[in-house]
């Protein structure tokens, strides 16, 4: 009940940059005893989980979930994370911020446009320089002790949701697209 739960939803893949989330997670560790990264989805769970040896009781991953058990996750979490060196579409940022989950995040292409370069999350730019694991790990432990800075997130990431990816939003834009 006094964890505060890092999220990672996605394929289990190093392109996703799981990998170095394990890591920064293992470092993050060594500094708050209070967190526990919860991955979901479905991959190559043997590679990650020695990965995560041996902090089995404080990485959990869950497997593929089904959306009820998914959106009950996305509410117990503090913050989500997206650490990938490529996206087409952000399509787990609109998700956390439907759900009002603050989001870091690196800066591929795809999180770029959702995130509004950052705006609405913590951007890790310059991904793929050789300092990406601390860069990571600090970004995680702002959000992690900034609770202002957390609720400002939640709230741009959930505007970003309404003003530009809800039905509504999607019904005008289709409905003017056939105008």
């Amino acid at each position: 009940a006094n964890e505060r739960i890092i999220l990672y939803v996605g394929r289990l893949s190093d392109d996703k940059g799981l990998h170095l989330l394990i890591a920064a997670f293992k470092l993050l560790l060594k500094e708050h005893e209070d967190v526990r990264l919860v991955i979901a989805g479905s991959g190559n769970y043997e590679h990650f989980m020695k990965m995560a040896n041996p902090l089995w009781n404080k990485i959990i991953f869950t497997g593929y979930l089904c959306k009820e058990q998914l959106e009950e996750l996305y509410a117990l979490s503090t913050l989500g994370v997206i650490p990938s060196f490529h996206e087409e579409l952000g399509y787990v940022a609109i998700e956390m911020f439907m759900h009002k989950l603050p989001v870091v995040c690196s800066d591929a292409s795809g999180l770029k446009e959702v995130t509004d370069n950052g705006e609405c999350a913590v951007m890790i730019h310059d991904w793929c320089n050789t300092l990406q694991l601390f860069t990571l790990k600090v970004a995680l432990e702002k959000v992690l002790s900034d609770i202002s800075y957390q609720k400002e997130l939640k709230e741009k990431g959930r505007s970003k949701y309404l003003n530009a990816y809800s039905l509504d939003v999607y019904q005008k834009r289709i409905g003017l697209f056939y105008q």
